[in-house]
């Protein structure tokens, strides 16, 4: 399944849950989704960037919040040379 993002958008890695999940409640993060227009559901796919890392994950919504739970090993280096 394609996630419903076309580009990678800013999530802060370093604010994730003990298992992983990326809370998706950073102003970088809010503003980014806001910028793309995106309206998070359950199940839904994501491609995200902390501008080093990129991950695909899948979109659940926990304790009154929207994480992103990565795909196992999902990860990929950003070429230092990307834009």
């Amino acid at each position: 399944m394609q996630p419903i993002n076309r580009e990678p958008f800013f999530a802060d890695f370093g604010n994730s849950d003990v298992d992983g999940a990326i809370r998706l409640i950073t102003n970088g993060t809010l503003a980014e989704i806001a910028r793309l227009g995106l309206s998070l559901a359950e199940g839904q796919r994501v491609w995200l960037t902390d501008n080093d890392i990129e991950v695909i994950a899948t979109i659940s919504f926990r304790d009154g919040k929207w994480v992103a739970i990565p795909d196992a090993n999902g990860y990929k280096n950003v070429p230092e040379d990307a834009p």
